[in-house]
């Protein structure tokens, strides 16, 4: 039974999700998940996901999957949410991370910012948890980003 409106009543009890037959009006990283460029995916588990990589996250170039990822942290839809979000965050946990973050940093900023612009109160704290794990792989580089970054 369908409510005034147009929704199922379980609608409100579901996550927003993507619509695998309507392609149209995606965005740049859903295509880019969609089509394999994105080397992980989302693992259900009765509890909670998780990401399985299609190759070890320490042997991949951060140049430019981490930009798509930050890139991704505006998304709304699942999978996409939980995707970019924890990709960024697992990719800046790991071990030498630094190496890799430093030479892109500062093409990072401009789409995490974007993210923290969202309306979205779940896209917003999503992202201020990958700016966290940012911060705690890059330390003090991350200083001189900061005003760009929170500036409204």
């Amino acid at each position: 039974m369908s409510k005034p409106g147009g929704g199922k009543p379980s609608d409100r009890l579901n996550p927003k999700t993507v619509n695998q037959f309507n392609r149209s009006g995606q965005s740049v990283f859903g295509n880019l998940y969609n089509n394999g460029a994105i080397p992980c995916k989302l693992s259900h588990g009765s509890v909670t996901h998780r990401l399985t990589w299609s190759q070890p996250p320490e042997r991949l170039s951060y140049d430019p999957l981490l930009i798509h990822l930050a890139e991704g942290l505006k998304e709304t839809q699942h999978p996409y949410t939980f995707v970019a979000r924890e990709a960024f965050i697992e990719l800046c946990e790991l071990t030498g991370s630094v190496d890799k973050v430093l030479p892109i940093l500062t093409r990072l900023i401009p789409p995490v910012k974007m993210a923290m612009l969202s309306t979205d109160k779940k896209v917003v704290e999503g992202t201020f948890r990958a700016v966290s794990a940012l911060s705690n792989s890059v330390k003090s580089h991350l200083n001189p980003h900061l005003k760009p970054l929170l500036a409204p």
